[in-house]
């Protein structure tokens, strides 16, 4: 049957996999077949292929590549379908750790392949993946032959175009996409993978839990006792507990594999208790479930475990009976235990024996604290830049002492715990929170954007907002006794330093002298600094309450300071440039940018030259 140019029916034969020439096909990329060689079109190609149609995408893909703030979305006028399954697949990947949802939305979409991909790849790509995940685990619960792999060479052919590079693993325009670009695939290479070689993969998924629990401080799983920054495994491992224990029924049948699903499911519960609370009481009941299994397996001599695994498991079930503990206590508003702690007052924020619990370093300890030491105004607060808010700086404010707040960031959503998606500016920051009704005077602000952040934090308060306590990260790389701020620019830095070379910016925020220069004008102490954050306490606070913090104000000494309670942890304490020093053209100062010279004209540099600058 033939409709057009090309057969329907056939996954191979689609205008821009029959049409496309090999110079935009990447050059790792799977040879895209000849249609008309394989009967997979009709007509010549000079009737079926039009050029003005390729042109067009690549014109799109030109003005995206330009990273500015105004470059138009890659999914700018996608039919509502490919924009609510761009939504549905964000959702299921981060929370549920599946790819497949609406089944006939995902067929649709796919039928329509040519007009899907144009005007949207990413959700082309994710439908792609939907449906390989979907035949193989099909196929492998009926017992038939294994119908995927047809799926999965035409999701490879689709990616191999070059647009897909450009408007989808790159888009840092639409939020979620290339967050979700990256589940999927992990998803589909950990499906694979306990379906062929089912055992190993559950004994490196205990191992690698296993080293990460061990090096894990305090009650957290994301920050590293030894070094004080974050564990680099935590994203992996949480994305595979996550797909371990949704897809788990797939190996019920590999006792090897039972340790391994109840510690999942454990890994789960605990990540998921105050962000999403019935997902994690589905993981908790079904991790007792497994549990029971996998110990009498044991119990009947059918499997031996891996030494410590059982360990890991209460260590897990600590943190988690923890949790479970401050969400059930009928109240949540006093600080009063820290302040009975031996030694408390202002040199107890440089405790060497603080642990995270939900935070980066030390914040969670330092800024619970300093609410002890100030008092409590309204339990609110404001954090932008929060991920998933599994690690995040008031976390452990909302679980432990029911505070509530607005969360933003540039990717996540999650309304149970007011966290919003919005690409936060310091043109736009003050409206955001006045759109909220967020009040003037609250508790805690955190700021961790990597890299306007200093700028958002001048912005909030020269706007009457006036936060009792101030957790911002500054330039760790820029020399810590200047006054220098790099300025800001209306292309995304950050996020596209991620997906072209897969890390943050190098030269971005403010240094330790210019924050504490900027924090002294709009009315704030510096009293605390961390590997990569500072805190600040509004200076009307310390003299009401005759409060003085060691070396506050004095970047030098807090260094010193920073040192001994993190002895041997690299700390943003240097002189000097980690390299050349830049172009004075790209600095500003604190006093500078207060009179509103902080911007950097620069919308118009090629994507090369931004890299270079910014991100080497």
């Amino acid at each position: 049957m033939t409709d057009g140019c090309w057969v329907t029916g056939l996954l191979f034969s689609h205008y821009f996999l029959c049409c496309v020439p090999g110079k935009h096909v990447k050059k790792d990329g799977h040879r895209l077949p000849d249609c008309w060689a394989y009967g997979w079109a009709r007509g010549t190609r000079e009737v079926c292929c039009n050029d003005a149609r390729i042109s067009d995408m690549e014109e799109k893909a030109a003005s995206f590549r330009s990273g500015s703030m105004d470059a138009p979305s890659p999914c700018v006028g996608a039919e509502w379908q490919s924009l609510r399954y761009l939504k549905e697949s964000a959702e299921r990947l981060f929370y549920q750790g599946e790819p497949f949802g609406d089944e006939t939305l995902e067929q649709q979409l796919i039928e329509k392949s040519d007009q899907t991909y144009e005007a949207c790849p990413a959700a082309l790509l994710l439908a792609l993946d939907s449906r390989v995940c979907r035949l193989k685990i099909n196929s492998y619960v009926s017992g038939q032959e294994d119908s995927a792999a047809e799926a999965y060479f035409v999701r490879q052919l689709w990616n191999s175009l070059t647009w897909s590079e450009t408007m989808g693993w790159s888009n840092v325009m639409d939020p979620m996409v290339r967050p979700s670009l990256y589940a999927s695939a992990a998803y589909v290479q950990v499906v694979n993978a306990l379906l062929s070689h089912p055992s190993p993969t559950c004994a490196h998924f205990e191992i690698s839990t296993k080293d990460l629990i061990a090096d894990a401080a305090g009650l957290s799983l994301t920050t590293s006792k030894s070094t004080g920054t974050n564990l680099k495994a935590y994203p992996d491992i949480a994305r595979i507990a996550l797909i371990l224990g949704t897809q788990g029924p797939l190996v019920a049948s590999v006792s090897e594999c039972d340790a391994a699903r109840a510690m999942a499911h454990l890994f789960n519960a605990r990540r998921f208790l105050d962000i999403r609370y019935s997902l994690a009481l589905l993981h908790l009941q079904k991790a007792e479930e497994v549990e029971l299994r996998a110990l009498e397996q044991f119990a009947e001599g059918n499997r031996i475990e891996m030494p410590g695994i059982w360990e890991v498991h209460e260590r897990l079930k600590e943190g988690l009976l923890e949790q479970q503990r401050w969400r059930s206590e009928p109240t949540k508003q006093t600080f009063a235990f820290v302040a009975q702690e031996p030694g408390f007052g202002p040199l107890s924020l440089w405790d060497p024996f603080i642990t995270p619990v939900f935070s980066a370093s030390v914040n969670d300890g330092v800024i619970e604290r300093l609410l002890a030491l100030l008092g409590v105004k309204s339990q609110t607060f404001v954090e932008i830049g929060t991920q998933l808010g599994d690690q995040c700086n008031t976390r452990y404010l909302r679980s432990r002492f029911g505070f509530h707040g607005l969360m933003m960031d540039d990717n996540y959503e999650n309304h149970e715990i007011n966290l919003t998606t919005h690409r936060v500016t310091p043109d736009n920051v003050v409206e955001l929170l006045q759109n909220y009704s967020t009040p003037l005077d609250f508790d805690v602000l955190s700021l961790d954007t990597d890299g306007n952040q200093w700028l958002l934090w001048m912005k909030l308060s020269t706007s009457g907002f006036r936060p009792r306590i101030v957790v911002i990260e500054y330039g760790e790389d820029l020399p810590y006794d200047q006054d220098v701020a790099v300025r800001f620019s209306n292309i995304p830095i950050h996020q596209l330093c991620l997906v072209n070379l897969g890390r943050a910016p190098a030269l971005f925020a403010a240094s330790l002298t210019a924050m504490r220069n900027l924090g002294r004008t709009l009315g704030y102490v510096l009293v605390h600094l961390a590997a990569v954050d500072l805190t600040f306490v509004r200076s009307d606070l310390l003299a009401s309450s005759n409060l003085r913090f060691p070396a506050q104000d004095d970047p030098a000494g807090l260094c010193a300071l920073a040192r001994y309670q993190a002895p041997g942890r690299q700390l943003g304490c240097s002189k000097t440039w980690p390299k050349e020093p830049p172009s004075k053209e790209l600095l500003t100062t604190a006093k500078a940018a207060l009179a509103g010279d902080y911007r950097l004209e620069n919308a118009h540099w090629p994507i090369e030259q931004i890299l270079h600058t910014f991100c080497e």
